[in-house]
């Protein structure tokens, strides 16, 4: 955006630069025809001054024929080493003609001063020319002696344009060195403010560093600074947002146990069947209760974590425990487990702990919504882990939002639940900088979550 507008600046005085230098070379062949004419008439009034001295006429006429002749060619010559234009001429003395350029002896006559000869015949030829004459009375007789001088209007034009280019060529390479130069000062300039950007753009919810401002160029120590004010309040809500969720958890275990343990209590001393219904009732709330302040407490903890100790965790065996902590359910329900892990074959970089609370919480929601007797397909490899039941699916619009919190999809809303789940899954999955999916199962006829490693 500053290259063009200079580069064009440029292109338009140099334009007009040339245009200018133009006309002041046209002016200054004009100047140099009519000193040429000058010269040629000062000659022969010298020549007559010189003749008129001679006491013999026909010697004196003679030498004047044969003294002019050559003496002009010569001048003539001279004329056109020095300036580089042809110089075509007429001489007449009295209206005779005397000498003339054998290109211009059929030329009409010119008027007094600058003009232009316009040629009308093929012989003549179609260019223009540019005429100077002058006149001026013999030394010491009636006799009036006439110069023409005559230039191409083409061959002018081409010796102007072989001038202008030869002046203004090395100015034609001034676009490119000032658009050269533009683009590194702005560069150079913007090295930092991208720099700058490449920082602010790294930060996230979960990269809430500081920018740097050593070394900062002083425009932009001001825009360094508020950056980190306003990373500064980021932090301090999330830090009130995450005291709270787990403060809030912590407070609500105690009636929860408070309200557990009365249900036990009621169910053991309860002679009374028709209370048994409201008891179930009471003990599948304070359940779903329970669930949900875990599930609170292990977000706090996790996001709580500046970050996660990372280490190599074994998938395989890892996917094998967290079977086995789900075994109960599994057994309550008669669902099958099929597992498909011969791919895999390298351990994963990452925090065991929370991959662990990743795969229980994948794991629980395919038996949750597996109806009785039905199959849980698992495939692990080098790549990827992916969980797929029987149950109800995962409608496509909904795919994108069951990962977020407290999101519960139509299908998912006869379950109970606290539409948590996903949404850690889906917050330790981008802390390892892996990628978690919902799509289309390959073999179940349910929902189908997908673990990219990302390696």
């Amino acid at each position: 955006f500053m290259v063009v507008p200079v580069v064009l600046l440029i292109i338009v005085c140099a334009a007009f630069a040339a245009r200018t230098a133009g006309h002041s070379v046209t002016a200054l062949y004009d100047q140099q025809l009519k000193t040429n004419a000058g010269v040629l008439l000062s000659f022969v009034l010298y020549e007559s001054y010189e003749n008129d001295e001679d006491e013999n006429e026909e010697d004196d006429e003679e030498d004047e024929e044969e003294g002019y002749d050559d003496d002009l060619f010569e001048i003539a010559e001279a004329i056109s080493r020095e300036h580089g234009l042809p110089v075509n001429y007429r001489l007449s003395i009295d209206q005779k003609t005397q000498f003339v350029s054998a290109g211009v002896s059929d030329f009409p006559l010119c008027a007094d001063g600058f003009s232009r000869v316009e040629l009308t015949s093929e012989k003549q030829g179609s260019d223009d020319w540019h005429c100077y004459r002058q006149t001026q009375v013999l030394y010491g007789s009636d006799n009036t002696v006439v110069v023409e001088l005559f230039e191409s209007e083409s061959q002018r034009q081409q010796a102007i344009r072989s001038l202008v280019l030869a002046t203004f060529i090395p100015l034609m390479l001034l676009p490119l060195a000032v658009a050269g130069l533009t683009y590194q000062a702005v560069s150079w300039v913007m090295k930092a403010l991208t720099k700058v950007s490449s920082e602010v753009s790294a930060r996230s919810v979960d990269n809430l560093e500081r920018l740097s401002l050593h070394n900062q160029p002083e425009e932009l120590v001001p825009v360094a600074t508020s950056v980190n004010q306003l990373l500064d309040g980021i932090e301090h809500s999330l830090q009130r947002e995450k005291q709270f969720t787990d403060d809030a958890a912590h407070e609500l275990r105690t009636p929860i146990t408070s309200i557990k343990m009365t249900e036990q209590l009621l169910r053991r001393d309860n002679r009374d069947p028709a209370l048994e219904s409201y008891l179930d009732n009471l003990r599948a709330s304070v359940d779903q209760s329970s669930h949900l302040i875990e599930q609170l407490l292990g977000f706090a903890r996790i996001q709580s974590a500046k970050a996660l100790s990372m280490g190599l965790v074994d998938m395989q065996a890892l996917l094998h425990t967290e079977l086995g902590i789900l075994a109960p359910a599994l057994t309550e329900k008669k669902l099958a487990v099929e597992l498909e892990d011969h791919q895999y074959r390298s351990a994963l970089n990452a925090n065991d702990a929370a991959l662990a609370l990743l795969i229980r919480n994948v794991l629980g929601n395919a038996a949750k919504f597996s109806e009785p007797g039905m199959t849980i397909y698992l495939f692990l490899s080098d790549d990827a882990l992916i969980v797929e039941d029987d149950g109800p699916g995962i409608a496509p619009a909904d795919r994108h939002r069951v990962f977020d919190r407290f999101y519960r999809a139509p299908t998912a809303k006869s379950k109970s639940g606290s539409g948590l789940g996903l949404a850690l899954a889906k917050w330790v999955a981008e802390s390892h900088g892996f990628t978690l999916v919902a799509g289309s199962p390959r073999l179940g006829a349910g929902a189908s979550i997908t673990l990219l490693f990302n390696r």
